[in-house]
């Protein structure tokens, strides 16, 4: 169906939106957009037919620990957060708790990136309230996210892009002020990596204006590494193009 046909647009249902997680591609994107809007409108959401798309639908450990996430920075109620899930709802809470560190453990692979795309907009604007942008000592808030799982998998953006590329631009566009430490790399199968996120929280974002592509500056560089017995061998052939 198409996102605009009036059958897969989002219901209200006594005070809750209803979203069709089955939209456009029907993966994972919509279940993360979704829950951070949640969060950031006050509204109470459920997802159903999640990642319907897919080979496997329903929560994988990646999505089930971002939407955990996004419940625990929001002190909101989560149901049917379970690995399989096909319908989870999300009930915003009061706001973010006073802690300064938050994990989320995807015990896979699951891309720690994916898990940024959820957690970042909830600790970037918590709710609007004027509670919430500050700590116990009266200093603008700043919240910061372990995230487990892989770094550089298949499907998902690679912690270097996120470092170099993603966050520059969202400094420079919309103000915000994150930053994102990779402290051990993560591949598939196994994971085992971890990221910081240091995020400040702001009142509002800022506007801003792109219509000018602008000139290349610096040129292009690249990261280019590898893992296992064979790793010099393989960024040798890399930096040999």
């Amino acid at each position: 169906k198409s996102p605009w046909d009036p059958d897969t647009l989002p219901r209200r249902n006594m005070g809750m939106i209803d979203i069709d997680g089955a939209l456009l591609e029907g993966g994972g994107q919509v279940l993360r957009i979704s829950s951070s809007l949640s969060v950031l409108t006050k509204t109470p959401i459920r997802v159903h037919s999640i990642r319907a798309g897919r080979p496997k639908p329903g929560l994988a450990a990646q999505h089930l620990a971002g939407i955990q996430l996004v419940a625990a920075l929001c002190t909101g109620s989560l149901s049917g957060g379970s690995i399989g899930s096909v319908e989870v709802s999300l009930s915003p809470g009061a706001g973010l708790l006073d802690l300064r560190e938050y994990t989320a453990d995807a015990k896979t692979a699951g891309a720690t990136t994916l898990l940024l795309q959820s957690g970042l907009p909830v600790c970037a604007f918590p709710l609007g309230h004027a509670s919430a942008l500050q700590g116990s000592q009266g200093a603008p808030r700043r919240t910061k996210m372990v995230l487990k799982g892989g770094t550089n998998v298949p499907f998902a953006p690679q912690i270097e892009y996120v470092q170099h590329v993603l966050m520059p631009n969202l400094r420079k566009l919309f103000g915000l002020e994150a930053d994102v430490k990779l402290v051990r790399r993560g591949v598939f199968p196994k994971g085992g990596g971890v990221v910081e996120a240091a995020v400040t929280a702001k009142e509002a974002v800022q506007s801003f204006s792109l219509t000018d592509r602008g000139s290349l500056v610096g040129g292009v560089k690249g990261v280019a590494w590898a893992c296992g017995a064979s790793a010099g061998a393989q960024v040798a052939r890399m930096e040999e193009g």
